[in-house]
């Protein structure tokens, strides 16, 4: 839980992250964001379809380092984590969901299986997976309701703290192993 990023005042960005995302509907939803720029950091596998992109407002990166990519979340509005209902189990965008708590950024994720183990809504933000309009419309009330989301995202942050800690991780492999 270290703070090697320190929060940037005035973040002009959302970002993002992780392999096998649903960036089709996260980038239909940034072209409509006014103000906002938009940060897409893709794996190796999204090259071909996102390589030839361009967009001033929406930059896609591929394959970035950890260090960039843990910066590049810090400073980040919110973190995006977009699953299509239909999505691999591989993809469960647990890395990308803690790093966000670790660094106290509220997460708007999709309404999918895949982080309900871990968050519920009084922690995160959901979307209606596949839907470009609720997307954005969680988008907008997270940028407009500051007090709100610093609730929810210390609310996240804590639950982390507690839940799925490095003490507690080893506990319960303990437990499974005897």
């Amino acid at each position: 839980f270290s703070k090697k990023y320190s929060k940037k005042k005035n973040s002009d960005y959302i970002v993002c992250a992780g392999n096998h995302r649903d960036i089709a509907t996260f980038i239909n939803a940034a072209e409509k964001l006014n103000r906002i720029k938009s940060i897409v950091i893709a794996g190796e596998s999204d090259r071909k379809d996102w390589e030839e992109y361009n967009n001033n407002k929406i930059e896609i990166l591929f394959n970035q380092p950890y260090g960039k990519y843990q910066e590049i979340i810090s400073h980040a509005i919110a973190l995006i984590i977009p699953i299509k209902k239909n999505s691999p189990i591989r993809s469960l965008g647990l890395i990308a969901a803690f790093e966000a708590t670790y660094l106290e950024v509220p997460i708007i994720a999709s309404d999918t299986f895949h982080l309900k183990d871990y968050f519920n809504s009084n922690d995160i933000y959901f979307y209606f997976s596949e839907n470009v309009d609720s997307l954005l419309d969680t988008i907008h009330f997270v940028v407009s309701d500051s007090e709100h989301v610093f609730k929810k995202t210390m609310n996240a942050f804590e639950k982390t703290k507690i839940r799925y800690n490095k003490d507690i991780f080893l506990k319960n492999l303990y437990s499974i192993c005897t």
